[in-house]
């Protein structure tokens, strides 16, 4: 099964994002361009989408080798070697980050808040 390179800007075509930028930041300006209220039902829907969209995009379709799971692990600062999935899937599962502060790192944010 294909994953989703689709990113959520394509739908707007009169909306150019910038690849360098934060994807919440890009969502924040498409948001007031399109005049969605934050907070309104059009706005979370939309911000839902866009997350989803882009989270297949910048990662979810990229966790099928080991290399890339050695690289999620080196962006969260953990220590290795890893020379397995299975090693990295443990690492990971003891590390807790949001979600939005992971793919703004992947455009452009320098930091991801661990919990």
């Amino acid at each position: 099964m294909a994953a989703n390179t689709r990113g959520f800007f394509t739908d707007f075509p009169d909306f150019k994002p910038n690849p360098d930028a934060p994807v919440s930041d890009e969502f924040n300006r498409l948001a007031s361009q399109r005049k969605w209220k934050t907070g309104s039902k059009t706005w979370r829907k939309m911000w839902n989408r866009c997350m989803a969209l882009e989270y297949d995009r910048l990662l979810g379709q990229n966790l099928s080798g080991l290399q890339s799971w050695q690289q999620l692990c080196e962006e969260l600062d953990l220590t290795g070697p890893f020379t397995s999935i299975t090693q990295c899937k443990k690492a990971l599962s003891k590390v807790y980050v949001n979600i939005v502060d992971l793919l703004d790192r992947k455009t452009g944010s320098a930091n991801i808040k661990r919990f």
